[in-house]
């Protein structure tokens, strides 16, 4: 999602002075603040979308997701997005330790040695590849089931004359020669790609209804599969085995089988998968087929890190210990509700006792936390690390691993804590009034403002609460105190929402550089004693605001995120989420934003785009230059003159300077990049 990253402002008829300093100083302002912007979406329920066929590489499995878009996860529950550059679907292959991915659509092939960071290199191609081998130092492709190519490098490819026409869409290479399937021809085997002799496949899977192409191919722990497919899903699929590299198969038709479309092997078992059924076998011969797993279409099967993978058409994943017994991570519609930095990393919380972990912000697991409460908050406090929520549930924990329950009660309707604070000696939870000495400890009171609250914060000096909307008749209250246990409520002089509805967002408090920062229901206030405060409307709702790395950030409604460097002047974003955002945190130059639907977004500080600013004479226009972006990346500066309307002015990468010739007819223009 691009990013509303500066405005120009001049008057056509001010000297050249006042609209050089004019000009830089008003980007300055906008441009230098460095506003999280490249997020990714780390997909921790899988990947959620239509997805390629998975492929293991090292010990992590890798899926293509639609365009520009490569998944990785190392236990099928966890995902994250690598940086993939390609445009459509890719084939990847191993040779020699080094992973490529041939994307002959694009005329571009790909290499990584850790199936994340890449290396793009052209090659001769125009056209998508079908299959693809590696094998006796050569590269064999095959181009729509009908033509082959060659290469030593997998850039420079030449044209082979085919065995036979047509081929079936598989390839491998198994016992030190490429192996293809022809429908009607059987099966061809060579070692060089150019010189082929033929063997029989029979029966062939031809029969009304039945599977009239081979599909995948695959040599697994001395076996080569060829699978077949029922095209009308009406009689058996049918799959075929070689013992001996391809020369000679034999052909099973699994009863009630229509689709199957991938084997592997792994814990001395292989596995295969179809249209709604697993199948097992711990010599490859014989064969259990279960479809009481899923009804879902299986695309992919895997084995990394002693654990099977696949995923079904709408990437979901599956995974399994030992390919008989089967679990989803099942993460969809749950709430993520808080996150925050720690020693080790990023925890989350969220709905039925939900707490993951992650050391960089893209990768993450769960941790067993031994509720099913829901959880809305999560704190650092005290030198513990505490997660709250419903029914009084305080869980405190030293590393965000080991989690201990020290509080609960079931007796009070909606007693749901916030959020735990400490400071001069005292522990303080929000939601409910309740205090500790120790954190371990609690003792509640009936009578407090924090029986109905949303969010505290310390200053230094003084606790800060923001009570929850319902109880402060539409009208913003700050309750205030110094020890925690006497308070004094001021009035703000702001009101939530927009007056036609019940607010969206409880408000939420960020303390940095001396100065107040409350965001909440289209509205922002700043205060320098938490008592007086001066409030700026806000056309988005925002969740939650912090302070880091000299800024202040909020994310709120359908991912919309503001920054400001004085609370004051803000520039907004959306980020690409599918539904709310209720959190973000910021720790060792990486930002994190969780919400609704188990979303996760991260963004590292060494991706921010920046765009840096220099006026030339008047109808010159201004020099441009992108700065903190990928160096393998393209950008596209776009200009507007309305806020809405947005049009390319340049094609552009990292370093590299444009100039906007137009600027100087218009009195304002805003410009942002967008990676291409």
């Amino acid at each position: 999602m691009p990013l509303r990253l500066g405005r120009v402002q001049h008057s056509l008829s001010a000297p050249l002075l006042v609209l050089l300093l004019l000009a830089e100083a008003l980007f300055s302002l906008r441009l230098s603040a460095s506003m999280p912007t490249n997020w990714i979406s780390a997909f921790p329920s899988g990947p959620g979308e239509p997805v390629h066929e998975p492929y293991a590489f090292q010990d992590q499995v890798l899926v293509g997701r639609g365009r520009l878009a490569l998944l990785s996860s190392l236990d099928g529950e966890f995902w994250s997005r690598s940086l993939q550059p390609v445009t459509n679907k890719v084939i990847f292959l191993t040779a020699n330790g080094t992973l490529y991915g041939l994307d002959g659509s694009d005329g571009r092939t790909f290499t990584s040695s850790d199936g994340r960071s890449w290396t793009g290199h052209f090659n001769n191609l125009n056209f998508g590849l079908t299959a693809a081998a590696y094998g006796n130092g050569r590269f064999l492709a095959m181009i729509g089931g009908s033509d082959l190519i060659i290469s030593k490098d997998a850039q420079f490819w030449s044209s082979l004359p085919p065995p036979a026409s047509p081929l079936d869409a598989g390839m491998v290479f198994a016992q030190d020669h490429f192996v293809l399937l022809s429908p009607e021809k059987g099966a061809w085997l060579s070692p060089d790609g150019t010189n082929w002799q033929s063997y029989p496949v029979d029966p062939k899977p031809a029969g009304p209804g039945e599977a009239t192409h081979w599909g995948n191919l695959r040599y697994l722990n001395g076996l080569c599969f060829a699978l077949g497919n029922s095209p009308l899903n009406t009689t058996n699929a049918a799959f075929a085995i070689s013992r001996d590299g391809g020369a000679s198969w034999a052909v099973q038709k699994p009863a009630g089988v229509f689709t199957l479309m991938d084997v592997t092997y792994g814990e001395n078992r292989y596995v295969m998968v179809g249209n709604g059924v697993i199948g097992h076998s711990d010599d490859g011969l014989s064969w259990t087929f279960d479809t009481t797993v899923t009804s879902a279409s299986l695309i992919g099967v895997v084995h990394v890190r002693d654990r099977f993978i696949t995923l079904d058409s709408k990437g979901t994943a599956y995974y399994s210990a030992d390919g008989i017994h089967w679990d989803s991570p099942n993460f969809g519609g749950k709430e993520l509700n808080a996150v925050i930095a720690t020693a080790s990393g990023f925890l989350a919380v969220g709905q039925r006792g939900m707490i993951l972990s992650s050391t960089n912000g893209a990768d993450w697991k769960r941790e067993e936390s031994g509720t099913q409460e829901d959880l809305g908050g999560v704190d650092n406090a005290g030198g513990l690390i505490f997660a709250t929520g419903t029914n009084g549930i305080i869980l405190s924990s030293p590393d965000g691993r080991t989690w201990t329950q020290r509080y609960s009660n079931t007796n009070v309707a909606n007693f749901n804590l916030r959020g735990v604070t400490y400071a001069r000696g005292r522990y303080v939870a929000t939601g409910a009034f309740l205090t500790s000495t120790d954190g371990l400890t609690w003792r509640a009171a009936s009578e407090s403002p924090l029986n109905q609250g949303t969010q505290l914060i310390d200053d230094g000096s003084q606790f800060l609460f923001t009570p929850h909307p319902k109880y402060s008749t539409w009208r913003v209250l700050v309750d205030l105190s110094r020890d925690g246990l006497t308070w004094t409520t001021k009035d703000t002089g702001l009101a939530y929402g927009r007056g036609d509805d019940y607010p969206d967002y409880a408000p939420s408090l960020a303390f940095g550089r001396g100065l107040h920062v409350m965001v909440g229901d289209h509205f922002i206030a700043t205060s320098v004693n938490g008592a007086n405060w001066t409030g700026y409307p806000s056309e988005y709702p925002f969740s939650r605001g912090i302070y880091a790395d000299g800024g202040f950030v909020a994310v709120g409604q359908i991912g919309w995120q503001g920054y400001s460097s004085d609370g004051a002047h803000w520039v907004f974003n959306q980020i690409d989420a599918t539904s709310n955002l209720h959190s973000i945190a910021y720790n060792n130059g990486v930002y994190v934003a969780v919400g609704a639907n188990c979303q996760i977004f991260y963004c590292r500080k060494d991706s921010l785009l920046r765009l840096t600013p220099k006026a030339l004479l008047p109808g010159l226009g201004f020099h441009l230059t992108m700065r903190h972006g990928r160096a393998d990346r393209s950008y596209a500066l776009q200009a507007s003159d309305n806020y809405g309307v947005w049009h390319d002015v340049s094609i552009f990468k990292c370093y590299e300077t444009v100039l906007d010739q137009t600027a100087s007819t218009n009195t304002f223009r805003l410009y942002r990049a967008v990676e291409r």
